[in-house]
């Protein structure tokens, strides 16, 4: 269950999505798409396997949709 905490301003701008916005909600309901699964298997993983992965989403936002290549260690 993984819960956004805080967005930096730079984010803010980029996304067209306010800290307050996103504040306590979790990436299924940020994301309820099938790239929002793809980012949480992708962390339950890294998470599971103790090593670091790499992958590349696309995520929504009202500005429109992002490409992450994402490194989690």
């Amino acid at each position: 269950n993984f819960q956004f905490h805080k967005i930096n301003p730079a984010a803010e701008k980029s996304f067209g999505i306010s800290d307050y916005e996103i504040t306590q909600k979790t990436l299924s309901e940020l994301f309820p798409t099938e790239s929002g699964e793809k980012l949480i298997l992708a962390l339950n993983r890294s998470l599971t396997e103790k090593k670091a992965i790499h992958f590349h989403v696309d995520l929504e936002f009202s500005s429109g949709k992002q490409f992450f290549a994402i490194t989690l260690v």
